[in-house]
């Protein structure tokens, strides 16, 4: 098992990593996978999930936010509310 890392050096290890992840092919996601589970000590499906959180699109994640804030103050003045 890896030696214990801080929390600041687990994120900056994901970010440095999560754009290599997101364009390489699939084999090559499975490498990146074995060697952030080697530095990091986590299990391969908490680096899966922790690589898909620290590559989100802000862009959609703006617009779906923005779209909930409607659909709230939609439901807010329906007449059966």
């Amino acid at each position: 098992m890896a030696a214990k890392i801080s929390m600041g050096a687990r994120r900056e290890v994901m970010s440095a990593i999560a754009e290599r992840h997101r364009s390489a092919e699939r084999m090559e996601k499975g490498r990146i996978l074995d060697e952030l589970r080697a530095v990091t000590g986590r299990h391969r499906e908490h680096a899966v999930r922790a690589l898909a959180k620290s590559g989100g699109d802000v862009t959609l994640n703006r617009a779906i936010a923005d779209a909930v804030n409607l659909l709230e103050i939609a439901r807010r003045f329906t007449p059966w509310h």
